[in-house]
């Protein structure tokens, strides 16, 4: 027979085998494993020219206005009560609590809820500057915090970028003895 063309027979199986070959061929490599680094996260916050950072379970909410209720016969550093959705807040003014200059309530001004030991408070801070994520293996126990006011309440810090971010402890703030002293 002239011009006859021949077919080649193939079972499935080898036409499986045959695409399997083409696909490894052809395909992209796996990308490599790649260790993957933990990360912490929390809330970046000023209070006077110092920044600060507290763990993100540590903040409730954030909160910008609210209308104070002025208590009568407390120390200055308490600025009132607040109702945020039907529940009693005491604001506190954190600066003026562990012994710095009082906080003026400016744009920028903000309100940290924390709570701790079931009990809330609404902490004012000079600035929020939002979350940030740190790896946690460049923690460090040592902090260049020089106010001692602050200092007691600073677990360790972070580095980051050529700056350092000292860990603020709102629960520590809140077992601190002069927090429950609010009479003047």
């Amino acid at each position: 027979m002239v011009g006859a063309l021949t077919v080649k027979q193939t079972t499935p199986i080898e036409l499986l085998l045959e695409l399997e070959l083409q696909a490894k061929t052809h395909a992209s490599p796996l990308p490599q494993k790649v260790d993957i680094k933990k990360t912490w996260q929390g809330l970046g916050f000023r209070i006077g020219a110092v920044n600060l950072i507290a763990p993100l379970e540590q903040v409730s909410e954030i909160l910008t206005e609210v209308q104070l209720t002025e208590i009568p016969g407390v120390q200055s550093w308490v600025k009132g009560i607040a109702n945020v959705r039907g529940n009693l807040l005491p604001v506190i003014d954190l600066a003026g609590l562990i012994g710095g200059t009082t906080a003026i309530m400016s744009s920028r001004s903000r309100i940290i809820v924390a709570h701790h030991l079931g009990m809330s408070a609404g902490l004012v801070v000079d600035e929020v500057l939002g979350l940030r994520s740190f790896f946690v293996e460049d923690f460090s126990t040592k902090h260049a915090i020089e106010n001692e006011q602050i200092a007691q309440f600073v677990s360790g810090s972070y580095q980051q970028h050529g700056q350092q971010w000292p860990v603020f402890d709102f629960q520590a703030v809140i077992e601190y003895p002069g927090f429950k002293q609010v009479a003047a």
